[in-house]
């Protein structure tokens, strides 16, 4: 069957720090599955703690093969979660557009946001919206290790953010995957680049241009009226 020397294998894994009276300190294999050799339409499968082989379907019904679908590429298996904060633990915005940067402020714990510097108004309730976006941001799909051709030497919208306790964040939203209706991302500390849906694009794409201080009238003096002498 292929699997004194599998052509795949997969193990789950955890991880102690220390000693416990269950475990040793180090990695500990939860499960590990080995995948041998193709014949015709199926793959010859074990998990490796069992004595059974399995055949499991070589291609699945959208034509991907399973070695296309399991990738050796760490990024694809983390976590789909980007930020996990809560709305109102975010103080500070950065937000550029078109190499333009509004930076922004609020109390923390909530509150009215405001410009760091200047005058200006905000929709409140459209600003909001943004930071629950941000907030709690999932990729859509993992895009892999590689960021080059992504249009991030381009950026669409880049926003860097604070929260009350002092964590810092900075999203860099790319270009527009026409197939996917989706946007290239990528996240400051986080290894390769994402997905971003078109709904979450649009939440955090908002213009969010304070509006103009409005002219002000020059006053003008009532003229007397003529006195005859």
């Amino acid at each position: 069957y292929g699997l004194d020397k599998p052509a795949l294998r997969i193990t789950f894994s955890s991880y102690a720090s220390e000693n416990t009276a269950e475990t040793s300190a180090g990695e500990d294999t939860i499960l590990s599955v080995a995948f041998g050799k193709t014949e015709g339409d199926v793959v010859y499968v074990r998990l490796e703690s069992e004595p059974y082989v399995v055949a499991i379907p070589r291609v699945f019904p959208d034509g991907q093969t399973i070695f296309d679908a399991i990738s050796s590429d760490p990024v694809y298996w983390e976590d789909l979660t980007i930020y996990k904060f809560k709305p109102d633990d975010i103080v500070t915005l950065n937000i550029t557009r078109e190499g333009q940067t509004i930076s922004l402020e609020r109390p923390a714990g909530g509150g009215p946001w405001k410009l760091k510097q200047g005058l200006g108004a905000f929709n409140q309730s459209t600003l909001q919206s943004l930071v629950n976006t941000l907030a709690t941001l999932n990729a859509f799909r993992s895009l892999g290790t590689s960021t080059s051709g992504l249009g991030f030497d381009k950026p669409a919208l880049m926003i860097a953010f604070t929260t009350a306790a002092g964590q810092t964040g900075k999203l860099t939203i790319g270009a527009r995957d026409a197939e996917e209706g989706a946007w290239t991302a990528e996240a400051e500390g986080r290894a390769g680049a994402f997905l971003v849906s078109g709904p979450d694009y649009e939440g955090l794409s908002t213009v969010l241009t304070a509006p103009a201080e409005p002219a002000t009238s020059p006053t003008v003096s009532p003229v007397p009226p003529n006195v005859a002498p």
